[in-house]
């Protein structure tokens, strides 16, 4: 029933896949992009716009349309396609906020969820579909509010002396390094005890589980839109062990890497 009025027809995870453009001459659904890193471009409704870190793209049904990544610089981009009576509402309200390309930036809590509703939809199972729906209602929820702040407030850091946002973004960049609370602790410049507690307290889990939460989302991404292999995926996630990569990427997902790539139905872009 709710699928009427709000349905995630398909997400994904592109991680700076050369050569991604895409055209659709009569698209039926709703689009949002995401653009994490690297540049490319959307054309839609007589506008060309380049596309950068932080923009955020919307695509609307019935129009011509084509996006891809800069072949130079590829990009990185979270993607959700929507239909239902409320997605038009949701679309025109983020628009309003300055069109169909916006400065958007990085948040933390943003890019969590939204991984998160591209793993469970890749996993599938019973309540799925339920369970998309509603988290993509939640989400659309949460894009808004961002938009509404930064038009009402000056940005502010996470907590005090910790820039959350600014760490958020250097964790996403370096996942295929070996990473350490120590680590994270020199880049807000605080010892590693009072960086843990500031860190907690701003996200509600310690750094490292937050570096594994990312690394997984991105292994979630590459198994599903590279040939790359495991091993190969282990090391861009910041594991050499391909078995300690597996068990942990099991332990997180509920499934191992093999058959989650298995499950994962063919993209739709």
């Amino acid at each position: 029933m709710f699928g009427k009025y709000l349905q995630l027809v398909s997400s994904g995870h592109y991680v700076k896949i050369p050569h991604h453009e895409i055209t659709r001459n009569k698209p039926m659904d709703f689009l949002i992009i995401w653009v994490l890193s690297g540049h490319g471009f959307a054309e839609t409704e007589g506008l060309r716009v380049e596309a950068a870190p932080g923009h955020l793209l919307t695509f609307m049904p019935g129009k011509p349309q084509s996006y891809g990544t800069d072949p130079q610089d590829p990009w990185d981009i979270l993607w959700l396609h929507l239909q239902g009576r409320l997605a038009e509402g949701f679309l025109e309200q983020i628009r309003s906020f300055g069109g169909a390309c916006l400065e958007f930036g990085f948040n933390a809590d943003l890019y969590d969820r939204w991984v998160g509703l591209v793993a469970a939809q890749s996993i599938g199972g019973s309540g799925s579909e339920m369970y998309g729906n509603t988290s993509l209602c939640g989400l659309l929820g949460l894009i808004l509010s961002r938009l509404e702040r930064k038009a009402h407030s000056s940005p502010v850091t996470g907590s005090g002396s910790l820039d959350v946002q600014r760490l958020q973004i250097y964790i996403h960049h370096h996942l295929a390094d070996p990473l350490t609370t120590e680590t994270l602790a020199s880049q807000a410049h605080l010892s590693s005890s009072h960086f843990t507690r500031l860190f907690k307290q701003c996200l509600g889990l310690s750094p490292m589980s937050c570096v594994i939460q990312k690394r997984i989302a991105l292994a979630c991404a590459l198994l599903t839109e590279t040939r790359m292999t495991l091993g190969e995926i282990g090391l861009r996630v910041g594991y050499e062990d391909p078995y300690y990569f597996s068990r942990l990427f099991k332990k997180q997902t509920g499934v191992c890497p093999t058959q989650y790539r298995l499950n994962r139905p063919a993209p739709r872009h």
